[in-house]
């Protein structure tokens, strides 16, 4: 099984499609989840609307009050300070939604092409079990998922110019974590789909889909779903306690398993 993962991981970074793949939409998240805002909090975007101003006009603009005393650079500071943790609730927020829609990218291109391609029987050799395909499979789809998500959340982080040491550690880590479960809950979903329409660009289509109707649960029984969580500010304040999130929690490790086991159902009953 190492050897089938070596193997066919070796052979797909060596394609330039593969690699540009990646990039692009990795790329295209970051771009969909920043450029929004890129204007209004980035130190350039700053700068380029105040810095011809004097500190004392900055300063009313932005902190309310005159503060001759500080440079526009300074007040950039103090104002992203104060505003921190509003700047980290609204890149989560901005990130799932860039996420939604780019992310349909994945099941299609990591379960879609495969078995649309009919691939999957060149992987079934003698030796390899069709569970140990679907390991595989899920696996790397999963491997593939977590990487842009995690690389996407860590991209927005710093273009919205919040430092993490600027908060308490078990909240960074608490909220990145439930970030990173409640994409991968929702990703899980998409993989189902995948499954399910078998080929590369329907299930695009079908996964962008289902994206909306997990937006419109989540909208329609916000304490139970954890895309409902994902959609509301509220969820991610510091004052925020386990009773609120801790539902979503497990909701999220549930239907991950659900949707999972459902796939291996599809793959198990159908010839590839």
């Amino acid at each position: 099984m190492i050897r089938l993962l070596m193997a066919q991981v070796y052979r797909n970074i060596r394609k330039p499609w593969f690699v540009l793949v990646l990039v692009a939409t990795f790329v295209l998240t970051v771009w969909l989840a920043v450029s929004p805002f890129r204007d209004q909090y980035s130190y350039q975007g700053f700068m380029n609307r105040y810095g011809d101003m004097s500190p004392s006009t900055v300063s009313r603009f932005v902190l309310g009050e005159a503060r001759p005393d500080l440079t526009v650079s300074d007040i950039y500071d103090v104002y992203m300070f104060a505003h921190k943790e509003e700047h980290l609730r609204q890149g989560y927020l901005s990130t799932a939604r860039g996420l939604a829609f780019i992310g349909c990218v994945i099941p299609a291109f990591f379960v879609g092409r495969e078995l649309g391609k009919r691939k999957i029987r060149a992987v079934l050799i003698p030796g390899q079990s069709r569970a140990a395909v679907f390991i595989w499979i899920v696996v790397r789809y999963f491997l593939a998922a977590f990487i842009l998500i995690t690389a996407s959340l860590g991209m927005v982080r710093v273009q919205w110019s919040v430092e993490p040491g600027q908060f308490e550690h078990f909240y960074m880590v608490n909220t990145q974590l439930r970030f990173v479960l409640y994409c991968l809950c929702v990703f899980s979903g998409m993989m189902f789909v995948a499954f399910l329409v078998k080929n590369p660009i329907p299930t695009a289509i079908a996964s962008l889909v289902f994206t909306g109707i997990a937006a419109l649960t989540g909208k329609l029984i916000p304490h139970i779903s954890p895309v409902g969580e994902l959609l509301m500010e509220n969820y991610w304040y510091a004052e925020t306690g386990p009773e609120f999130w801790r539902p979503h929690v497990i909701v999220s490790f549930i239907v991950i398993a659900v949707f999972t086991a459902a796939s291996w159902l599809i793959f198990r009953r159908r010839e590839v």
